[in-house]
């Protein structure tokens, strides 16, 4: 089964104008576990997108939300994912649908971003 999580990345960007803060999601097949180096299993995270909130009393155009999604977009091309360990995700939820890879549970995050609630 795929899971999905939430990490707030705020602190470490540099945030364009209007952006209040950054979440990356990443999906995890919760039957795979490594270890590594240590004892504590993980899971391997794999970055599927993100979600970003503009400040509250904004006001922006599109073309303003859609260079703020660039430049987030951009940025994390830089990671691939992460390895967490299997008890700091317990309140991992199930992602939507029947997938048999992680490549379809990511694309289905990024189909359906309202469906990740």
């Amino acid at each position: 089964m795929f899971k999905y999580y939430r990490k707030d990345v705020t602190g470490f960007w540099k945030l364009p104008a209007g952006v209040k803060s950054i979440r990356f999601v990443y999906i995890f097949q919760d039957n795979e576990v490594v270890h590594c180096a240590e004892l504590t299993p993980s899971y391997w995270c794999e970055l599927a997108g993100f979600e970003f909130d503009m400040c509250d009393d904004c006001e922006f155009s599109q073309e303003q939300y859609e260079q703020a999604d660039e430049y987030i977009r951009l940025g994390m091309n830089s990671e691939d994912g992460e390895y967490v360990h299997c008890r700091d995700l317990v309140d991992a939820r199930v992602v939507p649908g029947d997938h048999e890879t992680m490549d379809e549970a990511c694309e289905y995050f990024n189909a359906n971003p309202g469906a990740f609630q």
